[in-house]
């Protein structure tokens, strides 16, 4: 990032920067806005650390938003589309890790159920066009099954609300939160069943 004033307010204070953008999603676990920079949207992703006994575990591992760009780079290494941070930030009190938040790029486009629902509600799609559009997403969804488990993850929260489809029809995996690694043959298969499941 060449934005120098926005990655000091981020180090600076991260929640004040969450908040003057406009919020995507916000839960007890975290908060996500899409904040104006001299680079461009971007969005900022907090992670919060629910407890004093997560820090303590983090201080012996690395931060979520570390972990998140690692499996971003990862994904994005077996072709995987994922926005891939430019940036991470951690709190740090007294050698704890605290909050910690990734940053990337914003990418326009729209959430696969919303995606559905559009061609689902749209006249003017002929049902050959529909029988199309859907069978090109239920194929980019089975692909993007196969890639987890060829490197061995499996998602744990597969829905329609964790994909990104942008105006070419390509499909992006947005929750990398819920990616685990796993050698069980049966996580791997019900994964891949979940992406395939997705399309009715």
């Amino acid at each position: 990032m060449r934005d120098s004033h926005f990655q000091s307010n981020l180090q600076a204070n991260v929640e004040s920067v969450l908040a003057q953008g406009t919020t995507l999603q916000r839960s007890e676990w975290r908060w996500i806005s899409k904040v104006e920079t001299a680079d461009g949207p971007m969005v900022v992703k907090m992670f919060v650390e629910r407890c004093w006994r997560h820090s303590i575990k983090r201080k012996f591992l690395c931060s979520r938003a570390t972990i998140y760009t690692k499996r971003a780079r990862q994904l994005a290494a077996a072709g995987i589309p994922t926005p891939v941070p430019v940036a991470t930030v951690a709190e740090n009190f007294a050698g704890l890790i605290g909050n910690s938040c990734v940053v990337y790029r914003y990418a326009s486009g729209q959430t696969l159920r919303m995606y559905l629902q559009s061609i689902a509600d749209d006249e003017n799609v002929l049902p050959e066009q529909r029988y199309h559009k859907m069978a090109e997403i239920r194929e980019q969804l089975a692909s993007l099954g196969e890639r987890l488990a060829r490197i061995g993850l499996a998602h744990t929260d597969v829905h329609q609300g964790n994909f990104l489809v942008d105006q070419n029809q390509s499909i992006s995996l947005l929750d990398l939160d819920s990616l685990r690694p796993t050698r069980k043959r049966y996580r791997l298969f019900r994964s891949r069943l979940q992406f395939q499941q997705l399309v009715p």
